[in-house]
């Protein structure tokens, strides 16, 4: 066993038992890089990578590779979620050495001295393969290099560093007041690129394009797009939702969504599932369904959500990570079928649904299985069967009940068991918008209890933490933490009014502010002052598999400040919005969330502040949801609530429920008869459509 053992990421005792002598990232490894005078091999990947385990059973475990690593290097194994500053720096160092998107694992030679990386590279293969070396051909011509050539590495390392600099500095570009020709220039940038067939935007392999959906979103309650314009985002979004759910990037047996689909038509899944994809696809569905009323994603919904509760809630009430994607080194494994398989298990009738629902007719789609995807239907085969489409549904309920069952004696795909704050806090997210579209209890009961958890587990002393205290990796919460913590907090403020989280949520944003803000430049660093190590302090305001954490925490200071009428906090995000807007016009397909707050900033949402006796509130923020169809934000604050900030203190209570209707710092005159009360919510229904 290897110093890993001592941790409790996944990913590193996955290779605590390598022959390889492998450190966490550490003072004590870098200093004893210093001392022997060895470069850094630092391997970052995570534990539902498949070709980071493919990497693992190749060269990691094999002795005569592993006598190379420890005769010429120091090596450090990262899991990528447990610092993702580290891994984003070396990810864009790799893009800059190679100009090729990254990707895991990352493998970085590291000078000790500075931290700077000198030669980088991703998987590399046992023997010469795919055009690549091998591995320890690779180890041989680095650590001889690294020998004979010391001033040129330093003065590689550091024209890194410069370019890394220069791509996140603004300083020299006139700050510009964002304006709506920023939103419509990426709205036609989206059309270029979106798939008419199949949905979703370019080519293979396609990822959710869970920002961009949300974009065309917030769209269709832009008073500046018309009418026409409106109709084609809908269009976009409904049929990307639509497609994915029908076809193989969901799982139609449990729920859940496939981090990407290896082909253009969303047919075969790369089979890992992460917890941030489905806690961002849920709430994306959920706002479709209260728009279109589509039966089918209310369902998609309810199971992702089932999913997740069933097979990625912790007994600590926060949700696990992610699902790998290997079964027994072998992918996809545990998800896919023989006809033969699927007949056996199944009554004739049920059999007859499900091989022309799915497909089962045609030719196989998995290396000679079946991995199940709907092909025609069911409407259409009920017809054909001569059976009542409730009956046909019955059949396909029965049947993929079996099939889930006879799933679960297979051998499974390993947990990533880590309980991460940004994912958690994205899951709260998602879990609260699905409770609030489909008014459901159960959902508002999860993300709640979620949020008191990680509140509790994650955040002490004032300070926000990436994992809980028995985590061996304890480290202060990045930027993402930190904004997407606040946005978790304001969802769960529209379930349940908490004044004591509210003023937990202003806390944090001053203490992202604090550690975070470049006040000379504008915008918010990924790590903070407190952050250690980092040959670089990177400023991102690209999406990635989550939003911009840029974008999260624009937008969630904008909402703070309108609601409690802190100047300081709309100043700051303001000033993110002028100093990148120039930018964000060369990269509009990367600053997606960006241009959604954008979108938010130049029409404030309104928000609906009640105040009266609970049941009272009830009623009318029930109300408030059933006739609003696009996004309204309703806070129902109880009359015994006190010590409001100074921007709620004014909304108050005198003995008959109240509505305010705010759109920025703009209030309308209070609204305290339940009947006048439904006629605005109907004429402002109707002026939204």
């Amino acid at each position: 066993m290897n110093l890993l053992s001592r941790e409790t990421s996944p990913y590193l005792l996955q290779h605590s038992d390598n022959p390889v002598d492998w450190f966490p990232w550490s003072e004590e490894a870098i200093e004893k890089a210093k001392q022997e005078s060895k470069p850094i091999l630092l391997s970052i990947g995570y534990s539902s990578c498949h070709w980071c385990h493919v990497m693992a059973h190749e060269s990691f475990e094999d002795l005569e590779t592993s006598k190379l690593m420890n005769k010429f290097f120091v090596n450090i194994k990262l899991d990528r979620e447990e610092r993702p500053d580290l891994d984003k720096i070396y990810q864009v160092s790799y893009q800059l050495l190679t100009n090729q998107a990254g990707g895991w694992p990352l493998t970085v030679f590291i000078n000790p001295d500075t931290l700077q990386p000198f030669f980088i590279g991703t998987y590399f293969p046992k023997v010469s393969r795919y055009g690549l070396p091998s591995f320890k051909e690779v180890l041989g011509g680095v650590y001889h290099y690294f020998n004979e050539n010391r001033e040129k590495i330093q003065e590689d390392g550091l024209a890194v560093k410069k370019s890394l600099v220069k791509m996140e500095e603004f300083s020299d570009i006139k700050s510009k007041e964002p304006d709506h020709g920023l939103v419509l220039s990426l709205f036609t940038n989206l059309q270029e690129y979106f798939d008419p067939e199949d949905g979703g935007f370019g080519s293979a392999p396609k990822f959710p394009p869970t920002h961009k959906i949300d974009f065309l979103i917030k769209l269709l309650s832009d008073q500046k797009v018309g009418q026409k314009d409106k109709n084609l985002a809908f269009l976009m979004a409904d049929s990307s939702l639509k497609i994915m759910a029908d076809r193989g990037l969901y799982d139609h047996l449990e729920g859940g969504f496939f981090r990407y689909s290896v082909d253009q038509k969303w047919e075969i899944p790369h089979f890992e599932k992460m917890l941030y994809d489905n806690a961002q696809l849920i709430r994306l569905y959920a706002l479709m369904y209260k728009i279109s009323n589509n039966p089918h994603y209310k369902e998609v919904v309810l199971s992702v959500a089932g999913w997740m509760t069933n097979k990625m809630l912790s007994d600590q009430n926060l949700f696990y990570s992610a699902i790998d994607a290997d079964t027994d080194q072998e992918e996809g494994g545990t998800y896919v079928w023989s006809e033969d398989e699927i007949e056996q298990l199944l009554d004739p009738n049920e059999y007859l649904i499900l091989r022309q629902h799915f497909g089962l007719d045609q030719a196989t789609n998995f290396e000679n299985s079946f991995h199940l995807q709907i092909k025609r239907k069911l409407a259409d085969v009920a017809k054909e069967q001569q059976l009542s489409l409730e009956t046909a549904t019955q059949l396909k309920q029965a049947a993929l009940k079996k099939l889930l069952q006879a799933r679960e004696m297979r051998a499974q795909p390993e947990v990533d068991t880590k309980l991460l704050t940004g994912i958690n806090a994205l899951t709260i997210s998602g879990l609260s918008a699905c409770a609030i579209a489909l008014d459901d209890e159960e959902l508002k009961s999860t993300a709640l209890e979620c949020m008191n958890s990680l509140l509790l587990l994650n955040y002490r002393d004032d300070v926000l933490y990436t994992q809980p205290t028995y985590a061996s990796n304890e480290v202060e919460g990045f930027l993402d933490d930190y904004a997407f913590t606040i946005n978790a907090i304001m969802y769960t403020l529209e379930l349940r009014w908490s004044t004591e989280y509210l003023m937990t949520a202003l806390r944090l944003a001053s203490r992202m502010i604090e550690q975070f803000y470049d006040s000379k430049n504008g915008g918010f660093y990924f790590s903070s002052k407190a952050h250690q190590g980092l040959f670089h302090q990177s400023k991102n305001f690209y999406d990635d598999a989550t939003p911009s954490g840029n974008a999260v925490a624009a937008k969630v200071l904008l909402r703070l400040g309108f609601l409690t009428g802190k100047l300081d906090f709309i100043d700051i995000a303001e000033q993110m919005l002028k100093t990148v807007n120039t930018h964000m016009k060369s990269r509009l397909d990367a600053t997606t969330s960006l241009n959604s707050v954008v979108v938010e900033y130049l029409q404030p949402i309104d928000v609906v502040i009640l105040r009266g006796f609970k049941s009272d509130l009830e009623l009318w923020q029930s109300k408030t949801r059933k006739l609003l169809k696009r996004r309204t934000i309703c806070y129902a604050i109880p009359e015994s609530e006190s010590d409001l900030p100074e921007g709620l203190s004014s909304k108050i209570f005198e003995g008959v429920t109240v509505a305010y209707i705010c759109h920025g710092f703009s209030c309308s005159k209070p609204i305290n008869d339940f009947k006048n009360y439904q006629e605005y919510l109907t004429d402002s229904s109707a002026r939204a459509q």
